[in-house]
This record gives structure tokens, sequence and C-alpha cells, in this order.
């Protein structure tokens, strides 16, 4: 989203057991922890990812920040637990950034990630690490939220005098953590454990190069425990060291173990260059979790750290003491929440917004009040007109010629607005026609189109209901006709493919000639894709 950033920030994750928030201001333009602080989350007012008594969080997250000292603070960045978000990857074709949302809309459509009205979705787009393994598609993280959520977050936000500045996935915010805690061309191998699932993020360089969730989260990682227990019931989750392994369930960790093995090994495969994972990152913000590392190391075989939010000169004595140590740990989803658009960080890891569609929705319908309202003034400049005639007689006609230039100015504003909403639409139309009847037909016309020879060209591609392709053009010689169709014959999306007809019209005065080829091309469930273990249905 383009608008101004806000000088101040909150970052609030919320838990079963605590609220925890960080408060970030940039200083000589780098982000800057001015203050950390939890508290208990009140009984029974957050239960399964979701706030059952908003106004009860609100009155305690507004009692948090007055008690920190964070004075007027109006923007916040919330966190959603995995359990309230779903998750969805999915290959593109290549696009530029400013077609990249349109697609992703018409993507989120089709898989119908947001089943409610005024749910919200954000995606990111996966980068290789060198161009030659670019090919000719887009790996995308898409995550989505229904409108209790982003419902209940605005209720809270409300009442306790906050602005939703961005509402992002907490494993999201655990990763951004992980990268600012390292060297910017580190390469990263980070598991984030969440309520219900956990994420396994790699990044080459600052930059996200792959992205898997697995559905084992802290819920099935600890089993209900005496500490546990009193955690949820109003310690505060300290993390001071009352949990050991007795408290961890061995037969998930088992389970993680293998998961996070066969992440590195398929990565080690798919990028030999780049992937030497020789630690693992573990963010999350159960303290009963920090143990999990010591256990993880020896099931993975490689050395497993816990992340910490990363503190430096430009934060306060009292924020850097609050996150050192083995408490820091728990703070990962508020400290990566606050640097979600951090100056000097927005680079690093990409930020998204579950909010940002329905930001759009309401800037649309103002846009639209703002217009009519712009010809009310239209409206009333015509009436100030007529009254001016009887009373300025001399000065009508130029009132009449600013009248009309007013009116035609009003008229060209909504000729291009509705051009620019025309044009949308239309590329989102063109795109659905892409996956009509389940044909790959944007993939076979790259390889129809690097298959044409020079001289030769096609007027005419259909797709019938049974896949059979039908080619219509004009040659100007045999050989380059030729070379064509041994071109198309080598194309693994045809086969079965022969000239059905060519003729060198009498009366064309270019001799060129006519052809009709005709093949059969493949639906697109049978394209290759990448590897089950990469694409997390």
């Amino acid at each position: 989203m383009n608008r101004k950033e806000p000088s101040t920030v909150v970052g609030i994750d919320l838990t079963e057991s605590e609220i925890r928030i960080i408060q970030m201001t940039p200083r000589n333009e780098r982000p800057s922890v001015l203050r950390v602080a939890s508290a208990p989350m009140p009984p029974s007012s957050f239960s399964n990812g979701r706030a059952v008594s908003p106004s009860v969080v609100a009155f305690a997250i507004r009692g948090l920040l007055d008690s920190m000292g964070a004075g007027q603070v109006e923007n916040a960045v919330f966190g959603v637990p995995n359990g309230r978000t779903t998750y969805r990857q999915f290959v593109i074709p290549p696009v530029s950034d400013s077609e990249f949302d349109s697609v992703v809309d018409v993507e989120v459509e089709h898989h119908s990630l947001v089943r409610t009205q005024g749910g919200g979705y954000g995606a990111i787009k996966m980068q290789a690490p060198t161009v030659a393994d670019r090919h000719d598609s887009v790996s995308v993280a898409c995550f989505a939220v229904e409108t209790d959520v982003t419902t209940t977050i605005q209720e809270i936000a409300d009442k306790a005098n906050l602005k939703v500045l961005a509402l992002e996935p907490s494993t999201l915010a655990m990763v951004r953590t992980a990268v600012l805690a390292q060297p910017t061309n580190a390469t990263i191998f980070n598991l984030a454990i969440g309520d219900k699932s956990s994420d396994i993020s790699f990044l080459i360089g600052g930059h996200l190069t792959s992205f898997r969730r697995i559905d084992i989260g802290a819920e099935r990682l600890c089993q209900e425990s005496h500490s546990r227990v009193a955690v949820r019931q109003g310690s505060g989750g300290r993390g001071d060291g009352g949990f050991n392994a007795q408290d961890l369930n061995m037969s998930a960790v088992t389970d993680l173990a293998l998961e996070v093995q066969r992440t590195r090994d398929y990565l080690q495969r798919e990028y030999p260059d780049f992937a030497l994972i020789d630690q693992i990152g573990i963010s999350f913000d159960e303290p009963e979790l920090a143990c999990l590392a010591e256990v993880l190391s020896d099931r993975v075989s490689a050395p497993c750290f816990n992340v910490s939010p990363q503190t430096g000169s430009l934060d306060s004595p009292e924020a850097s003491m609050e996150l050192s140590g083995p408490q820091g740990s728990r703070f990962a989803v508020a400290y990566g929440l606050a640097m979600h658009s951090a100056p000097a960080t927005n680079l690093r890891v990409p930020g998204i917004d579950l909010y940002g569609q329905k930001r759009t929705d309401v800037k649309q319908v103002e846009t639209r009040r703002n217009f009519a309202g712009s010809i009310l003034v239209s409206l009333l400049g015509v009436a100030v007109g007529v009254v001016g005639y009887f009373m300025y007689a001399q000065q009508i006609t130029s009132a009449d010629h600013e009248t009309a230039r007013v009116v035609q100015s009003t008229k060209n504003v909504k000729a291009e607005t509705d051009q620019v909403m025309a044009d949308r639409a239309l590329h989102a139309t063109q795109y659905r026609v892409l996956r009509k009847e389940g044909s790959a037909l944007g993939v076979l016309m790259d390889y129809v189109v690097a298959s044409l020879e020079p001289g030769v060209g096609l007027s005419l591609v259909s797709i019938s209901n049974d896949y059979r392709v039908t080619f219509q053009g004009e040659a100007t010689d045999e050989k380059g006709l030729l070379n064509t169709v041994e071109n198309l014959k080598r194309t693994p999306l045809l086969k079965d493919l022969s000239i059905v007809s060519f003729s060198r019209p009498e009366k064309d005065l270019t001799n060129s000639i006519k052809f009709e080829l005709s093949g059969t091309t493949l639906s697109a469930n049978h394209i290759k894709l990448p590897p089950e273990s990469t694409v997390r249905k």
C-alpha cells in the first residue's frame, strides 16, 4: 500500500496467556525499540486464536500501553495466529509488479481462499537466487483470513483508540525477527512454531526463496503439563527455565524433525550452491518450547538455536534488557510486527497486510463518494452562474465558459476512472480465460510463439472441449512452414500434430501460403508442477 509511514508503531501479539507489545520509532532513519512490555491475558477473553471478549482485550491493551508509557501512539500492527489463517501456495506466470495483485486476485477467487464478505488476504512472491533458476513460472505464498478475524481486530483497535496499520500472520513476523538478527547476505533456514502449524522459511541473501507450512504446532508439541496449565492461567509465561524435554510430546517432535529433514534434503538438491544449512533457527512465542532446539538438534543432526530479537545501540537500555536472555524469545512475534514497515528493513522480509484488500474496497467507496461530491459542486457552480446572469449581465459570457470547463473536466475525470476500472476488469477476465476448461493455454502459447520461424504468422488458435488444438495462419515460404511444424512437434504440450491443409491463393499478390495445423494438447492438471513436498495443498 502506498501511504506515508507513521513515526511510531506498536506490534501487538495476542496469545491465550499473554498480551505482548513492542513500541518502535525511526531514529536516524533506522528502527529503534523504545519500550517492551507484557501482561497476562484476561481469563476467558482470548481462545483458539480469536478474542472472545474484544472489549475486555481492548481494555487490557490500553492499560498495558498506558503502564509502559507509550504516550499518544495510535498506529498498531496486529498478529494473526496460524490457526486463524488459511495458507495456499500456487504457481503463476512471470508478471510485473503492477500486474501481480490482479493475478493474485484471480487465484484467490479460483481457490476460494476467502469465503466470507469482509475477509482479507496477502501474498509473497518467491525469488530464485540466480537468473538461471528463474523459469517460466513463479511460486507465490498466499495467506487469507475470514471476516471474524478482521472485524474482531478492528473492534479491539477501535475500543483501544488504535489504528490498524496492518494485519499479518504471526509466523511471518517471526521470520522477520529471525532475518533481522542475522547478517544481510546470510543463508537462513528458519522454523517458526505457530499455534496450530509451523512454517519453514528458506532465505538467500535476504530474499524469500522457499516457504512451507507443516501441520504441527505448539498445541501438539506441548503436552498439557502442570507448568503449561500454570502459564495458561496467568503466570505470564516468563520463559525462565521452568520447562524441560519432559514437557514436549516426543511423537510430535519426531514428526516435526522428519518434515524438517525432508525440507533440508529438497533444498540441498534444488539449490546445491546455496543451501549450506549448517544451523537451524527456531522462532516461537510459547515459553515451554525453549527446550525444543536442544531436542531437535539430535533428531536432525544439525545445531538448532532459539531466535531472539536483535538489540542495538539505538534501542533503549530498558528494551534491550527485556529482550535479552531466554525470555526474549517470546517477543519474536511482537518484534517482527513492530518492524513490519520500519525503515531499512522492508527490503529484507516482505510485509503483507491481510487487511489490505478491505482497505482497497473502502478507498474505492471513498473515491466514488468524492466523485459524487465533485458533481454536486459542479451543479452548484451552474446554479451560481444562473444567479450571476441576472445580477451581473456583463459577466455572463465568462461565467458560462467557466461552467462549461468545469463540467467537461468532471466528464474527463469520470471517463478516466471508468477506463482504469475497465482495464483492470479486462486484465482479470483475460487471465481467467487462460484457465478456461482446465487447458494450459497460457503456457501452450509461450511454446507456440517460441516455435514460429521467421515469415510464419498465426491468425487463429482454438482449443475444443476435447483439447483438440487448431492453428491457422500464413507463411511466406514452404521451408519456414515445415520448420515451424517440426518445432511444434517437439513441444511437450502438443502431440499428434499434423498439417490439415495448405494452399497458395492464385489472386494473392503476396504469394503467401495459407495453412491449417491440428494436434492435441494436455489439460492443466497434466503439466508437471514442483514436488509435492514443497507445495502445501
